[in-house]
């Protein structure tokens, strides 16, 4: 069960934060214009930037596959019924990705609105903007994928003189893009150690220390970790992210229309977040929340293909 607020899965942390999903969607006192022309003149903002992902020659294997992924300290497979059975996927096409989450500067400059948690001073007292009230380059969270969408169409629409279209990623892409090549739990192996360097997680293990910021279970800055061989961030924790597909049980034989479900009462979310341990953030791991719910620990990033 999905609590709103709270990490998915790591429910208990939302007694432990007193953090909930609500916030103010009200606008600033500058108007949209000022506020885009004073993030333009603020530096140190991240752009929204994308990386292109090949075509894949071959189909590529999606879902966990026990003989391949690691184990959790109990020597246990980390896979979950509903990322089996491994199966081959084609991504027809090639596609562009953004190297980070939508960040909240990129939301404020399309909505005008400050909707995130993790927008307070106190999370970014390097780079806060008061006027807005955001932490810049944290990402955006505490939206619901029908956020997104209106995010989406809002940016379409400003950009729609331009060669491009800009859409959630579907889940074969994002699981393609987040695996970079690997088949091991995560894009850096086998070892959870190795994603200190690369994730923004919860650990609830003494022995290992993951990055946190702050040292305290929260959102980050985007890209502050290492990106995987494909140039992405932040696709192991920091925030969970929303999946354009609907949510179904995995397939047996070859997928090749990855566009499917299109319609679903769930809609997936990948990549695990700040409040989640290291096996939630496994490249493999799937997630679901229904459209219209929002959490602090879910945000997404984008695909943009050509016109």
């Amino acid at each position: 069960m999905i609590v709103r607020g709270a990490p998915i899965k790591n429910v208990l942390l939302i007694t432990l934060l007193g953090i909930t999903a609500a916030s103010s969607f009200a606008l600033a006192d500058l108007s949209l214009t000022e506020a885009r022309a004073l993030l333009a003149s603020r530096k140190g903002i991240r752009p929204m930037e994308f990386v292109r992902i090949k075509k894949p020659k071959v189909p590529f294997v999606m879902g966990c596959d026990p003989n391949e992924e690691g184990k959790n300290e109990y020597g246990e497979s980390f896979c979950f019924d509903d990322e089996k059975p491994p199966h081959l996927v084609r991504i027809p096409w090639a596609f562009k990705i953004q190297t980070t989450e939508v960040t909240q500067a990129q939301w404020y400059e399309v909505m005008g609105t400050a909707p995130s948690y993790f927008k307070k001073e106190e999370f970014c007292p390097g780079n806060y903007i008061a006027e807005l009230g955001i932490c810049p380059n944290h990402p955006v969270e505490s939206v619901s994928w029908l956020d997104a969408q209106e995010f989406i169409k809002n940016l379409n629409e400003l950009k729609k003189k331009g060669s491009w279209v800009y859409r959630l990623p579907y889940e074969a892409e994002w699981e393609y893009a987040a695996r970079a090549g690997t088949k091991t739990s995560w894009s850096c192996g086998n070892d959870p150690g190795c994603l200190e360097g690369y994730g923004i997680y919860f650990d609830f293990n003494p022995g290992r220390n993951p990055h946190r910021p702050n040292g305290n279970a929260e959102a980050a800055d985007t890209g502050s970790l290492l990106a995987n061989d494909f140039g992405l961030y932040d696709m192991h924790g920091n925030v969970s992210e929303w999946m354009e597909n609907g949510y179904e049980v995995y397939p047996q034989s070859l997928v090749t229309d990855i566009t499917q479900p299109r319609e679903d009462s769930y809609r997936v979310i990948r990549g695990g977040s700040w409040g989640d341990d290291v096996g939630y953030v496994r490249s493999a791991k799937r997630s679901k929340l229904i459209p219209n719910d929002s959490s602090t620990a879910v945000g997404f990033r984008l695909v943009k293909m050509p016109r």
